[in-house]
């Protein structure tokens, strides 16, 4: 893997994560928050993934049927345009 993504210092990050359990599904969102002229998109992204590929780590002795899906950027605020939902 290469890093291309600007190095950005980081305001304030966290991640939240709900079970569904009627599902069998647990949900993984981050809010990446900086005072820098560009965005974070890139940060949020990798957290959520490094965090469901966690989840995984800590399951396969359980079962290997997991799937990780659906990882996207939900909304974002600032830089050239707004987008979505940017709350959680």
């Amino acid at each position: 893997m290469v890093d291309v993504s600007a190095k950005v210092a980081t305001s304030r990050s966290a991640i939240a994560e709900g079970t569904l359990k009627e599902r069998n599904e647990v949900k993984i969102r981050a809010i990446v928050r900086t005072k820098a002229e560009t965005g974070v998109e890139m940060e949020a992204l990798t957290a959520v993934s490094v965090a469901a590929l966690t989840l995984y780590d800590m399951c396969k002795a359980i079962t290997h049927k997991m799937e990780i899906s659906d990882i996207r950027l939900v909304g974002k605020h600032g830089g050239k345009r707004d987008f979505g939902q940017t709350e959680l």
